[in-house]
């Protein structure tokens, strides 16, 4: 099975796209290329993950 992010976590607890891209920029501009290119695939969900603990409080 392959789960998109935004189909697991509620609508509601999402990250807005615009806070997503200003994570996305900074990540860009502080990690070396090597690195960058193999956390692309990921990142948006990794990013979203964290978003949803914050905003939920779930630990």
């Amino acid at each position: 099975m392959n789960f998109s992010y935004e189909q697991i976590i509620p609508k509601k607890y999402l990250i807005p796209q615009i806070l997503l891209q200003e994570f996305l920029n900074f990540i860009a501009q502080n990690m070396p290329s090597k690195k960058l290119a193999d956390l692309k695939k990921i990142m948006k969900a990794l990013i979203a993950g964290m978003y949803y603990l914050l905003r939920t409080g779930c630990q």
